[in-house]
């Protein structure tokens, strides 16, 4: 039997696997010490994903090292707090459960960041309420925690709290003037209370510090709609749709943009790529109103009768089949809707022009098949008679 080789390291005799072993662990720390480096220079770059990879290397390769995983863990804390889609559906799982633990080691004093970063996995797993709860207890603790104020205001944001969420965040903004999602978060709010000038002050902040940033584009477009500033507008979304071409939030208020340019083709498309793409019932009506600015009456009514399928006691949609069927010569389909129209609309008073419209329109028609059917004068020329023909119905 072969008798394994002796060398010596430090003064102690190894056998040749030992040997190897100790020099395998020694470039597995080497190797461990070198991402380690990678990982807080990537931290300084404020590129969380190199810095969590790199961590994670380091301390599979040295998992003795209690330093690295610490290193990782507040990788993984930034990731989550800048970029938590970064993560899979286990991931952010696994990172919930470590946020977990380390908060029952603090002993009931965890770390702000990493209550912080456990709120947006909680968000991004669809538990908004308590991620909401979270993100207060933090903000309250320290009010000038700018991170807290932004999570917790755009937390009251998505649950639609809205003035809530505009006092929060307006304290993130004194607290971060520059940090670019305090102003998109902020801007938002003021968006959905319709203050599109304020809004578009602060969205304009936004874009100009995360430029690629569809989402505060899309919203910057939607103010510059509010402000009657078309061409912006479009400027602004169809960058929004560059960067990410399947936004289809977007291409409602780029409808809205072309509709006020002038643009009906544009307008059409975009109604069309909404509605065909994304489903949306608002698209389909919008796309009708354009078709019937337009007098394509063909292409106007059956988007109009799907409408009024959907909703049987729809007035606009009533109105508009009506005025459909007239422009296609069927003035008795044409009396229906406007007779129809009138029914559903009497005692609404939000549909109070829809209704006056509608009975002008039928008090036309009607007029118009007593003169048809009352004999014609003898004086009359030939052509009169063909011309009351024409408003007869087939």
């Amino acid at each position: 039997m072969a008798v394994a080789a002796l060398v010596v390291a430090a003064g102690i005799p190894l056998t040749a696997n030992q040997w190897a072993e100790f020099n395998t662990r020694r470039g597995l720390r080497a190797r461990s010490e070198m991402l380690r480096t990678v990982g807080r220079q990537a931290l300084e770059r404020h590129d969380y994903t190199v810095a969590a990879e790199a961590f994670g290397g380091a301390a599979a390769g040295d998992p003795s090292d209690g330093s690295l995983a610490e290193e990782l863990l507040g990788a993984r804390v930034e990731l989550a707090l800048e970029q938590p889609t970064a993560f899979t559906a286990p991931g952010a799982l696994a990172l919930e459960v470590e946020l977990r633990a380390a908060a029952a080691r603090a002993g009931g004093k965890p770390v702000a960041r990493q209550t912080l970063a456990l709120g947006r996995m909680l968000q991004y797993r669809g538990a908004g309420d308590a991620a909401r709860d979270l993100f207060k207890t933090v903000a309250t603790q320290d009010p000038n925690d700018a991170a807290a104020a932004l999570y917790y205001g755009d937390a009251l944001l998505k649950a639609s709290l809205l003035d809530e969420a505009a006092g929060v965040l307006q304290h993130a903004v004194a607290l971060d003037g520059k940090a670019p999602l305090a102003q998109f978060a902020y801007g938002q709010v003021l968006l959905s209370q319709g203050k599109f000038a304020e809004a578009h002050e602060h969205l304009l902040a936004a874009v100009g510090g995360q430029p690629n940033n569809a989402q505060a584009l899309l919203a910057l477009g939607k103010a510059e709609n509010g402000l009657k500033k078309w061409t912006e507008a479009r400027a602004s979304l169809e960058r929004a749709l560059a960067l990410a071409p399947d936004l289809l939030a977007a291409q409602i208020p780029l409808g809205e943009a072309d509709v006020n340019l002038g643009n009906a083709e544009g307008a059409i498309v975009a109604f069309k790529t909404a509605y065909e793409k994304g489903g949306d019932t608002n698209a389909l009506r919008y796309l009708a109103r354009v078709y019937l600015q337009l007098s394509r009456f063909a292409d106007a009514s059956p988007l109009y009768q799907t409408l009024n399928r959907m909703n049987a006691d729809d007035a606009e949609a009533l109105l508009a089949l009506g005025t459909c069927a007239a422009g296609l010569n069927d003035v008795a389909g044409a009396r229906a809707a406007f007779a129809r129209c009138i029914e559903v609309a009497q005692g609404k008073p939000e549909a109070e022009p829809v209704l006056k419209v509608a009975q002008q329109r039928l008090e036309a028609l009607n007029k118009g098949s007593e003169e048809a059917a009352a004999p014609a004068p003898e004086s009359a020329p030939a052509a009169g008679h063909a011309r009351g023909r024409e408003t007869n119905p087939r």
